[in-house]
């Protein structure tokens, strides 16, 4: 991500953020918990109805595909 991309996804103005670069200026605290809040709801609200990231649900999805179609013939999630 460019700093003009970040800019725009924090709706910082870039210039702001060039001033905050060179020193003229400095970072309000607040700022930077609004923004790891953002990521932590963003982080929250990409998990599915069980919990789960996509990615996470892609991994499950295909290790069942996997035991149901015979290719794993035990497996640590099955007891038996």
């Amino acid at each position: 991500m460019s700093w003009r991309q970040f800019a725009e996804y924090f709706a910082i103005p870039y210039r702001t953020m060039q001033d905050w670069q060179l020193g003229n200026r400095r970072m309000p605290e607040y700022l930077m918990r609004l923004m790891l809040y953002r990521r932590e709801i963003e982080k929250f609200a990409a998990l599915d109805e069980n919990g789960f990231t996509p990615e996470e649900r892609k991994e499950l999805a295909r290790r069942i595909a996997e035991i149901n179609d015979g290719h794993i013939a035990q497996h640590s999630l099955i007891k038996g």
